[in-house]
């Protein structure tokens, strides 16, 4: 019969008789005429190897300051869709309030906030080009002056609460064009701007700089060169801007930045209301989210579904862009 004692630790351990011996057999028992240990038999213990301690640096328990940038564009006031209007807009602006100041509290200190107003603040009125007439829920005037003027006013006095210094960077984008037949700096996105300017000229530390002239601006910020430009410059290949981008950042960064050898580190920019973060060779490539959904002109054009976000990152002085996130307006 079977042994007992075999018997009994194949039962506590829940392991076959076959299974039991084959155990023994590998510690070194012999096959044939061996006894299987008692109960009280010792289990070799292998012991060990040495374990080397090794000096880890406490984390910091203070941080580098750095500037705080956001890009704020495609709000498109006077858009609308099943779920986006003027008290949407409101309410993802103060979601993007909110989380803004979230992520400075997480990152202090910060010097100074810039934001990079990267065009299309508002829809327009060119119907049957630009804007669908369904689609449409105020004029120019009201989207300027009744809507996006006193949001953002509010937006950035506010914000001083939080940050020593607000620097704006606006361009323009091609809803802000008022028709085919305008002059390129008559643009809706400028004329926002510059009410901003005018409305806030008593807040001593918001300052604006404004582009009218040029598509782009290059913006210096701790030693980092930032290329803004809104995006509609670049054709759209195979139904995705990333290819023309690609081409298109290499030859700007050869004929804008003409005999500077670094003309620009990084770009930002909107129009395709779709975040990306790619590399061109090397310039770091950011693209920017929308505030608007169910946007009918992404799907058409593109195929894909815009992100209902915008942008902020960290600007170190060594590092340069230290730290992303995307600041999501449709959810908490």
């Amino acid at each position: 019969g079977t042994d007992p004692v075999l018997l009994d630790y194949s039962n506590r351990a829940g392991i076959s008789i076959r299974g039991i011996k084959e155990h023994f057999w590998n510690l070194g028992y012999k096959r044939k005429g061996a006894k299987i240990p008692n109960k009280s038999a010792e289990i070799q213990i292998i012991p060990a190897p040495k374990i080397e301690i090794k000096p880890i640096e406490p984390p910091l328990t203070t941080r580098d300051p750095e500037i705080q940038a956001l890009l704020l564009s495609d709000i498109q006031v006077g858009h609308k869709t099943k779920s986006y209007n003027e008290k949407i807009f409101q309410k993802r602006l103060d979601l993007l309030q909110k989380k803004l100041v979230r992520i400075a509290e997480l990152h202090a200190p910060i010097t100074k906030l810039a934001i990079f107003m990267l065009g299309d603040m508002i829809q327009g009125e060119q119907i049957g080009h630009k804007v669908d007439l369904a689609e449409l829920e105020r004029d120019a005037y009201g989207q300027k002056y009744e809507i996006i003027i006193p949001g953002l006013s509010n937006f950035l006095v506010n914000l001083l609460q939080v940050y020593p210094e607000i620097h704006v960077y606006g361009i323009r984008g091609n809803h802000g064009r008022p028709g085919k037949y305008a002059s390129l700096r008559t643009n809706w996105d400028t004329d926002v701007y510059m009410a901003l300017k005018m409305t806030l000229s008593q807040y001593e530390r918001i300052k604006f700089y404004i582009e009218a002239d040029e598509f782009y601006q290059i913006v210096e910020l701790d030693g980092w060169k930032f290329f803004l430009v809104h995006g509609d410059q670049v054709p759209v290949t195979r139904n995705l801007p990333l290819y023309g981008f690609r081409t298109r950042v290499m030859n700007w960064y050869t004929s804008i930045g003409g005999v500077e050898k670094v003309p620009f580190h990084f770009l930002c920019s909107g129009h395709f209301h779709t975040r990306w973060d790619f590399y061109a060779n090397t310039i770091r490539c950011i693209g920017n989210g929308s505030f608007v959904t169910d946007d009918q002109w992404v799907l058409n054009v593109l195929g894909l579904v815009g992100q209902c976000c915008q942008e902020t990152f960290g600007i170190h002085k060594r590092r340069g862009i230290s730290w992303t996130y995307p600041l999501s307006l449709d959810k908490e």
